[in-house]
């Protein structure tokens, strides 16, 4: 990690670093031979054993997907709520993933890339609910903008949102750093803006490290302590976090 004076964070990374020693899984390497891989795979029902005491599973991107795919599909089953981090390694994100995760927390920069590698198929054909959807949309863009600023386009990440929404995703949360958040609710139900706190008179930043690991685990929390699948439950009466 490399941090200037300004408390903001580079980092250097070593692509991969991650990916050996999850054989069990199904994931083979260079290093394996056949029989290895086939006598130690772990079972679903395995799987299963391993997450089950647990309230919430969240997952990233710097672990191979087949990993992160099966631990999603067994806490689906277990009706376990997954979160899935973005952040890691730049690769495609398939419909199987997008559809087990609830909710899906991307950065702008993740968001782009990741809407990126679908299209948007049939998009001139109406389906039902689409005049309530771009009425939702519309009014999100008629509020949020002018809180934003001109930084940020809050049309294309919607249109971004939507785009891997229709392609499996459930809730997606985008992170914008010092812009805050937003939030496009499963099936465009509702779009949430949280600004960000702003720091105390007389402070400054001093390393930004962590921060984004840090709203993911209060997200998480709050969502587990309302026992809940729905984000404006999990925020006060002035829809803040």
């Amino acid at each position: 990690m490399i941090v200037p004076d300004s408390g903001e964070v580079s980092a250097v990374i070593s692509p991969g670093s991650n990916f050996y020693g999850w054989s069990k899984w199904g994931v083979k390497n260079p290093t394996d031979n056949d029989q290895q891989h086939a006598t130690e795979l772990l079972t679903d029902d395995e799987i299963k054993q391993m997450i089950s005491p647990h309230s919430l599973l969240q997952l990233q991107c710097e672990i191979p997907d087949l990993v992160n795919k099966r631990l999603a599909s067994a806490a689906n089953k277990l009706n376990i709520p997954v979160i899935l981090d973005v952040g890691g390694e730049d690769r495609h994100m398939d419909r199987e993933l997008l559809q087990c995760c609830d909710y899906l927390i991307p950065n702008e920069t993740e968001l782009e890339r990741l809407a990126g590698h679908y299209t948007d198929e049939n998009k001139d054909e109406r389906q039902q609910g689409d005049d309530k959807i771009e009425t939702t949309v519309q009014q999100a863009i008629d509020d949020i903008q002018p809180l934003i600023g001109q930084s940020l386009h809050v049309p294309t990440l919607l249109q971004h949102a939507r785009r891997l929404q229709k392609n499996g995703a459930n809730n997606v949360l985008i992170t914008l750093g010092a812009h805050g958040s937003l939030l496009v609710k499963k099936d465009v139900s509702s779009i949430l803006y949280q600004p960000s706190c702003p720091l105390p008179s007389g402070s400054r930043v001093v390393d930004e490290t962590g921060a984004g690991d840090c709203y993911r685990a209060g997200f998480a929390v709050a969502l587990l302590q309302q026992q809940c699948g729905s984000y404006k439950d999990v925020i006060d009466d002035d829809d803040e976090i």
